[in-house]
This record gives C-alpha cells, structure tokens and sequence, in this order.
C-alpha cells in the first residue's frame, strides 16, 4: 500500500506544475483490498496553503479516515477559495476541512454537520517586517495592506479590525488580495506591501521555513477555528467514526515542517466543536455586509 502511495506522490509532483493550473485532486485509496471496499468518500480541503503544504497536511489524514472508516477517501482542493465555496455548495464534498464564515454561510444550508475545530482559536496579525517604521494599528490610514484571498477568515477578521478602530475600509486604506496567506508573507519579505494580514500557524510555519521574523502591530479579534464537518448524507456510524479519528490522531504521518501548523493539546490537535460557537463569525458577517463584503 506505502508503495503505492509513495508512486502516487511522486507522480502527482511530476505534474503538478501542469495540473494545478485549473485544479487539485490526489487520491489516497490504494490498496490491495480496494477492490473489496464500500465506494469512497470526497474530502475537500480549502486551499488556505500551497498545494504542497496542503498535500504534506492532509494526506496522512485522509490515509487514517480510509483505514477507520473501510472506504477510499480522495483528497481535493482548488486553486482559489471561490471555486472551493462552489464545490462545497453543490455539496460535492461528503468530509470537508473549512473556513468558520464557509460554514455560516454555505455548509451550515448545504446539509454538512460540524464535527472537530483546532486547539486554539482563529488570530490574525496584522504583520510588518523587523525594520517598519510602523508601531501600532492607527498608523496604518493610507496604507498597503495584503490580505490572502478576499473570502479568506483572515481577511474578513482583518477588516473587522480596521472598523473597529475607526477606519472606513472602503477608501482609508488600499488591499491587496493574494492566493494564500503564505503568498502574502512573501510579498510582505521582499517589501511589496507595508503590511500582511496572516494567521499565527501560517505565520510560525512561514517563519520556522523561512528563517525569519516579523513583527506584530495589532492584532484581529479571535474567533472558533477551522474545521472537519460531515455531510449529513454520510451514515451516522461513519460520522462517528470520522469524528473519533479526527479528534485522536496524533498526526504521526505529518512531517514537522506541516504539523507546526496545528496546536497540540496533549499531543491531540483537534477538538469537539458544535454549531452554535460559530454564531459570532454569523455576526462579523452582518457587519461587513454593511461595507459590501
């Protein structure tokens, strides 16, 4: 089966450069009792990483749901968010891994249920290089700041910063939009913008990878995590068994570069999570609505 796997990989990096272009799919089902398996599963991942990242991340994961739950589990992203939040729409996904305002706005009327969140809770920072002139958040009026893409957690935590400190964020500062958080750390690295919206575990890993520092000057509100959810469509014995994996792995098939990226708690990185701690992320929404996010 670990052959077959590792034959897969190396294929899939061949011809990533060329696939990639429109979209990701990696399957990790093989074995030699896949003939005799139920059908699979889909598990969706929003691309908050490059795909790499999210390959290093999360195949070990689905590896774990395919032995518990006896099934092939393919795993999938997409190039951009928007494409994402249109698969998970059109419910193509039975097991997801999601942003919170994905969840209030589409999965929760899609049919998925919510079954396991990270550790610690979604911050962002508001980030700027070693040497930035910059100290503290009132500073930033006129300012260029990256963001990862528009729809992104991130990005809308970001801005509910900025209104909250007084700022309209229709015109007292310019965005920049970038394919995923670690795309906006690069651009902030080599002084393309004065400042990058990110979360702490990009930013830890980015850091850890890249050997270097940044410097926080504010920092967004917190919300509940990321997350696993379930299509109610999927049995509730595989729910529960999904639910079980999920929240007792210890990640051991995950290199430490990707892992740094989860919090552990007793060397556990997620936790049981229910609908109702998402209901602040409902309430940010409402309000950025009123700036035409």
């Amino acid at each position: 089966m670990f052959n077959r796997l590792y034959a897969t990989f190396n294929l899939r990096r061949l011809l990533l450069c060329f696939v990639f272009i429109w979209s990701v799919s990696f399957a990790y089902a093989g074995s030699a009792e896949t003939a005799s398996k139920k059908s699979g599963y889909t598990f969706g991942v929003f691309p908050f990483l490059a795909i790499t990242s999210l390959e290093g991340l999360f195949a070990p994961i689905a590896l774990e749901l395919s032995h518990a739950i006896d099934r092939d589990v393919l795993l999938k992203s997409t190039d951009t968010f928007e494409k994402f939040m249109q698969n998970l729409e059109q419910q193509e996904y039975d097991i997801a891994f999601i942003q919170p305002f994905d969840y209030v706005t589409i999965a929760r009327k899609a049919g998925y249920l919510p079954v396991a969140t990270r550790n610690e809770p979604l911050n962002a920072d508001f980030l700027v290089l070693e040497k930035s002139p910059l100290k503290k958040g009132k500073e930033l009026k006129g300012k260029v700041i990256g963001l990862p893409p528009k729809v992104a957690a991130v990005s809308y935590l970001g801005k509910i910063s900025l209104i909250q400190l007084g700022l309209d964020i229709r015109h007292d500062v310019k965005f920049r939009y970038f394919s995923s958080h670690d795309s906006c750390l690069q651009q902030l690295l080599i002084g393309d913008i004065d400042v990058c919206v990110a979360g702490r575990p990009v930013q830890r890993a980015f850091e850890s990878q890249m050997n270097v520092k940044f410097r926080a000057i504010m920092t967004a509100p917190s919300i509940t995590q990321t997350l696993f959810v379930v299509h109610s469509r999927v049995p509730e014995k595989e729910r529960n068994l999904i639910k079980k994996t999920i929240l007792s792995t210890t990640l051991s098939g995950v290199k430490p570069e990707f892992k740094i990226i989860f919090k552990s708690v007793n060397n556990r990185f997620f936790r049981p999570v229910d609908d109702a701690e998402y209901d602040q992320v409902l309430i940010y929404k409402k309000l950025l609505e009123k700036y035409g996010e």
